[in-house]
């Protein structure tokens, strides 16, 4: 998968009805990745309905210095992967 080899992290599977079902997450220090479709909710709405056309979405939560640094670590190595919205606490 392209986020683990640009991140070198691998992504562990899991499963979650709140998620849409299968989906995949990591940790890199205190944040953490999640990586999962963008599943239709049981109103028709897509789970990011502010992003209809994004069938992938990635999350990351986390340190705001840290998530900077993977956010743009993921936009200076690949167009397919960018950050819609982050957590930072």
């Amino acid at each position: 998968m392209i986020v683990e080899q640009i991140l070198c992290v691998p992504l562990e599977l899991h499963e979650s009805t709140y998620r849409g079902g299968s989906y995949f997450r990591s940790q890199i220090g205190s944040t953490a990745i999640v990586l999962q479709a963008n599943f239709m909710e049981d109103d028709g709405e897509a789970a990011e309905a502010e992003f209809p056309g994004e069938h992938v979405l990635l999350y990351l939560d986390g340190d705001l210095k840290l998530v900077d640094e993977i956010a743009d670590v993921l936009a200076r190595n690949s167009s397919s992967f960018k950050a819609l919205r982050t957590s930072t606490y």
